[in-house]
């Protein structure tokens, strides 16, 4: 039993073929007629994977940066590792489409960091119209209160 890989991008990925074996060993554990996608991490990595089951029994790994969501890929993954087992694309055609399934979902992702961003500053200053009202609030409450201490006092003097 061994790795053998078809097709990758980038062109070289500096895994070992031990190490690929752990991984497809590892994404394969248990009923090997079922598809599924899985994740796995280690110190070293973190890939998304979808295995084709019995029909297939090939497996597309995509290795991830740092910081990155593995499950967000689950869907594009799933399209193209289908899309290209049923024959639509050719493998001579393959890195293109890869780079454009797997772009639009880089895209989504940082339109998707950059509506965050942009959520995150305006709840700073709505918060920080929050923090000024409440201090102009309360700087109306003290005179309010200081008034009517002053009215007390009189009142009780005789004034």
């Amino acid at each position: 039993m061994g790795v053998l890989i078809e097709w990758q991008y980038p062109n070289k990925v500096n895994m070992s073929i031990g190490e690929l074996l752990a991984i497809y060993t590892s994404q394969t554990m248990g009923n090997m007629a079922l598809p599924r996608f899985a994740t796995y991490s280690s110190d070293k990595l973190q890939i998304a994977s979808y295995f084709g089951g019995e029909i297939h029994k090939d497996m597309i790994i995509l290795f991830l940066e740092e910081g990155e969501e593995p499950k967000s890929y689950k869907d594009a993954l799933i399209t193209f590792y289908h899309n290209i087992m049923d024959g639509e694309h050719e493998h001579s055609r393959l890195e293109l489409k890869f780079q454009e399934y797997f772009s639009k979902i880089v895209e989504h992702q940082q339109q998707s960091e950059a509506v965050l961003k942009s959520l995150e500053q305006k709840f700073e200053n709505t918060l920080d119209l929050f923090k000024d009202l409440i201090q102009m609030l309360d700087a109306r409450m003290t005179k309010f209160e200081n008034n009517i201490l002053n009215l007390t006092s009189s009142h009780l003097k005789g004034e």
